[in-house]
């Protein structure tokens, strides 16, 4: 603001006045004014303030260009994030962040593609568990169909039973095979193992033991329940594991048969723990018979025999 006096005019108090000046110069005026006290020094000094100048234009552009660059990097990097976040929340676990750079923007988007595809591991890993419990439950099912499912009524002879799997499925296995109405089979064995191989060996030792025995049931041909022996079923169910299992595969088991005419049990042990008759203030185990079936081609097995009286309880027990 400048204060302006005009000759012509009285002052009037509060009024003010605008005056537009001007003025023109020539740069060489200007480094005269401004450098001639230094003498000789002065055109130094003026090309030295040119070239500092210049120098700090071309910082202020490198730094110009530098912002440029870092802030398209981040908001790229930040773009890629976004559109992958949208491609899983849309299901697609394949799409991956693209890492040009090595920097710490880079390493987020190693981390999430890292952490992506330890997603997609864990979903696949639950899916074949989840296919594979379904096939465990279908197994478990098929299992429990070879297990008896009504236990067999004879006169004189209670039976009860229960099998607890360790696992949805396992080798354990009893049954009872009614022979005549008065000649009952009873077979429990328990397989090496555990889970789906014990199972199927299992059924087959069940398939086996069945075909074998029911050629003594009453109404087959040639029907004749007295030469039945448990040595020679057990025996003949041996041969068959040890042809058609592996090494390392075997059974233990116990079979026998029993007469509610005459009250005698027939039974060979294989290996299996043995069972405990109880008559009275009397307790017996049943160990008669050999080894486990499965391992050896020929081995001997012998029948045991025992008289059950009124009252008696036999109880075969299977442990893990």
């Amino acid at each position: 603001m400048l204060d302006v006096l005009d000759q012509d005019r009285k002052p009037v108090e509060g009024e003010s006045s605008r005056v537009f000046a001007s003025f023109s110069t020539r740069p060489s005026l200007l480094n005269r004014r401004l450098f001639g006290p230094l003498g000789e020094l002065g055109g130094a000094a003026a090309t030295a303030l040119l070239v500092i100048g210049a120098v700090f234009l071309l910082i202020e552009f490198a730094s110009l260009m530098t912002g440029i660059v870092l802030t398209r990097t981040i908001t790229t990097a930040v773009d890629d994030l976004y559109r992958a976040t949208q491609h899983v929340q849309a299901g697609d676990l394949s799409f991956r962040v693209r890492v040009p750079h090595r920097d710490q923007l880079a390493a987020l988007g190693d981390s999430f593609n890292s952490m992506m595809q330890s997603v997609s591991t864990l979903i696949e890993e639950q899916r074949q568990r989840q296919r594979l419990e379904n096939e465990l439950s279908i197994a478990h099912e098929v299992q429990q169909q070879l297990f008896p499912h009504t236990l067999p009524e004879l006169p004189g002879i209670e039976l009860e039973a229960v099998c607890r799997p360790a696992r949805v499925v396992s080798g354990d296995y009893y049954d009872f095979i009614r022979i005549t109405p008065t000649h009952l089979a009873i077979a429990l064995a328990d397989i090496s193992g555990k889970g789906i191989s014990a199972a199927l060996l299992m059924a087959s030792l069940q398939a086996a033991l069945r075909s074998d025995v029911l050629r003594y049931r009453e109404g087959q041909p040639g029907y004749n329940p007295s030469p039945l022996n448990t040595a020679e079923i057990v025996s003949h169910l041996n041969r068959h594991l040890y042809r058609n299992t592996s090494d390392e595969r075997y059974a233990t088991l116990f079979f026998g048969v029993y007469d509610t005419q005459t009250r005698r049990l027939n039974y060979t042990n294989a290996g299996h723990p043995p069972p405990i008759h109880i008559s009275g203030s009397r307790v017996a185990r049943l160990e008669t018979g050999g080894m486990v079936v499965g391992l050896f081609n020929d081995v001997p097995f012998a029948q045991g025999t025992i008289e059950i009286n009124p009252g008696g309880v036999l109880i075969p027990i299977v442990t893990d």
